[in-house]
This record gives structure tokens, C-alpha cells and sequence, in this order.
């Protein structure tokens, strides 16, 4: 009789330790998960804003824009692309001219914008946590394949 109300005690016991134990790591795994950075570059909510060209057709600035997308989700990683445009043709022209007298080659190029936010633990280091980049361009050139190639990117 003693033996089997210690038993029974044991049994309470170990029912409602083993519910704490679940729920801890239910907590903690909720918890973990909380707030967390994500490991790549996200391009899920990016809105696309349409700029017409006389320069470019719908078709290349839109193949600019996925190379651009692609690049962030591989390199900017903790970070959003908020929006991405094609700059317009004033701004491609400039550059192009600058490409021009400052390569060897003679090359198509393209400049899209885009605003995309840092979040509070992403970048490498070189961008400003917790913050939103807007304005910033993008510049691809054409390869003898037809295909895009990002160049460079940043201010100025």
C-alpha cells in the first residue's frame, strides 16, 4: 500500500514535469524564432515600378531587374528589396557615357534604382543596421550573350 501511493505520486510527478519541459521548449523554440534575421537577401514583397524607355524595351529591363534580384538574395543577406525601377533613360545615358570613356569595352548598360530596408542584425557590416537605403542604383552591362552582368552598385 505505501509502495503504490509512492508510485502513483511519482507518476503526478513525472506527468506534470514532463508538461514543464514541453512547454519550455515550446517557448523556446517560439522564442528562437522570434525576431529572427533572415540568412539570405529577400525579395518576396518587392514591388516593381514600370519606367518607360526609348532606350530599352519592357523585356530587357525586366531581365535587368531579375539579375539584380538574384544578386541581393545571394549577397545582401538580413536585407529587403522594398522597390526596383529602371532609372530612365537620362540617368542610362550618363553612365553609359561614363562606361564608355572609362572601359575597354563598348558595352549595353543599364542603371536600376531600388529601396530595400537592413534589418536590426542583417548586412556584412558595410551597411547601416535598422535602416532603409533608398536611391540606390544598380548598373549592369550587356554580355556578347545577349545576357545581363551586374557591374556595380552604391550611391553616387
Amino acid at each position: 500500500s505505501k509502495y503504490l501511493r509512492f508510485r502513483s505520486n511519482c507518476n503526478l510527478l513525472g506527468v506534470t514535469f514532463m508538461k514543464k519541459i514541453v512547454i519550455f521548449c515550446l517557448i523556446f523554440v517560439f522564442l528562437s524564432f522570434y525576431g529572427c534575421t533572415p540568412i539570405t537577401g529577400t525579395v518576396k514583397d518587392v514591388q516593381v515600378k514600370n519606367v518607360k524607355s526609348d532606350i530599352y524595351s519592357e523585356d530587357d529591363i525586366n531581365e535587368a531587374i531579375e539579375v539584380i534580384e538574384d544578386y541581393f538574395v545571394k549577397n545582401f543577406n538580413g536585407c529587403s528589396l522594398k522597390k526596383i525601377a529602371y532609372a530612365g533613360d537620362e540617368i542610362t545615358k550618363l553612365e553609359s557615357q561614363y562606361q564608355s570613356e572609362h572601359s575597354d569595352s563598348n558595352k549595353d548598360v543599364i542603371v536600376l534604382t531600388s529601396d530595400f530596408y537592413v534589418y536590426p542584425k542583417g548586412g556584412d557590416g558595410s551597411l547601416n543596421t535598422d535602416s532603409t537605403y533608398t536611391g540606390w542604383k544598380w548598373i549592369l552591362v550587356r554580355m556578347p550573350n545577349g545576357k545581363w552582368e551586374h557591374k556595380d552598385h552604391g550611391y553616387g
